[in-house]
């Protein structure tokens, strides 16, 4: 069994400060971000084999007519918001909640039930009866400058105490050179914050070039979306357009480690029309959070570690072991072929000294109080 923890030693690390990045998003303005990971470890304890024998068949009930362009994930005309005013009032509204990929209103996020899945814009039940989803009337709202850089220009990172912002603080990006169809990471659960009140969201992840959707096996401090509280927990996310479905919540502790995978099968051959099984394992102690999903989205930028933040209104109400740790980080293309990702950093604004390194399969992020 894999057992990660935070770690102070970093011989031979890639030490990146910063790197602000022309901002791309508002569906219209994105570019893609890259990177292939290298060799990296399966996760040991049978996890990775498990998946691949529970996901051969993972199909949906039911098939959406494959639409071209990655917008017929979207159901109706909401897309993504870089509005700061939006944002601003968003933050404060009851409303608006939380997600991994910004906030949403509330309308548009729905608890995944057991047993179902997602095909286009259904949510297929258990049954096989349908629920169509309402065209969600709100557009997912975002930081602005979070939709992805272009360019790994790096500026070194000011000493700031007090955190200014709300969203993405910090990642690594890949711009891939192909459609991506699987994705397997661990993470390091940290240690709770001193002081509680914000939520924190650490993760990996996959957007196509528009950033108009993501899936993401999420570990969460905080409340969130998907419920949550005063703890650490993992879900699996896909938000697409204006709407989101997540999995079950299930608590972990500080000193677990968590498997993400995320895997595509029956993909067309131009990577759309994938059938997505979105995992987030706690394999110290148990338990998992599983959604299934077709998405006609193609995936080809890739996040290794990305820490997202809302509501710190110190740099205490980050963990408190100032260590984000993503371990085995291993992607693969069409064929299942291993890809070697070419990390960026991006990080709209430094703040809490925050910084992240990277290897082509581990990320570490690092911050202060």
């Amino acid at each position: 069994m894999v057992h990660l923890r935070p770690e102070t030693s970093k011989p031979g690390w890639k030490r990146t400060h910063l790197l602000p990045g022309a901002i791309l998003l508002a569906v219209a303005m994105l570019a893609s971000t890259t990177a292939s990971p290298a060799s990296a470890a399966t996760p040991a304890g049978g996890f990775a084999a498990a998946f691949d024998a529970g996901n051969s068949t993972v199909s949906p009930a039911g098939t959406s007519p494959s639409p071209s362009g990655d917008a017929a994930d979207t159901p109706g005309p909401a897309k993504v918001s870089t509005d700061a005013r939006a944002y601003a009032e968003a933050l404060a509204s009851p409303d608006w909640v939380k997600t991994p990929s910004g906030l949403m209103n509330k309308e548009c996020v729905h608890k995944l039930p057991e047993g179902a899945t997602v095909d286009g814009d259904d949510i297929v039940l258990a049954s096989g009866a349908k629920r169509q989803l309402d065209a969600c009337k709100h557009p997912r709202l975002v930081r602005p400058g979070k939709a992805g850089p272009t360019s790994p220009a790096v500026r070194a990172a000011p000493d700031q105490a007090v955190p200014t912002s709300n969203g993405w603080m910090i990642s690594t990006w890949w711009n891939a050179p192909t459609w991506l169809r699987r994705l397997y990471v661990n993470y390091a659960v940290p240690t709770a914050p001193h002081v509680n009140g914000s939520t924190t969201f650490l993760f990996s992840s996959f957007e196509p070039s528009g950033g108009n959707a993501i899936i993401q096996p999420v570990l969460t401090y905080g409340p969130s979306a998907s419920g949550g509280g005063n703890y650490w927990y993992i879900t699996s996310w896909y938000v697409w357009g204006g709407n989101s479905v997540y999995g079950s919540n299930v608590r972990v502790s500080p000193g677990d480690t968590i498997w993400g995978a995320m895997e595509g099968n029956s993909c067309n051959s131009d990577g759309r029309n994938c059938h997505w099984a979105i995992r987030t394992v706690n394999q110290t102690a148990g338990g998992e959070s599983r959604i299934d999903i077709t998405s006609y989205s193609v995936y080809t930028t890739a996040q290794g570690g990305v820490l997202e933040s809302y509501g710190a209104q110190h740099c205490n109400m980050l963990p408190a072991n100032h260590h984000g740790v993503f371990r085995n980080i291993e992607i693969w293309g069409p064929t299942f072929n291993k890809l070697t990702p070419s990390w960026f950093v991006w990080q709209p604004d430094p703040e809490c000294s925050m910084y992240e390194q990277f290897t082509t399969n581990s990320a570490d992020i690092w911050w202060t109080e």
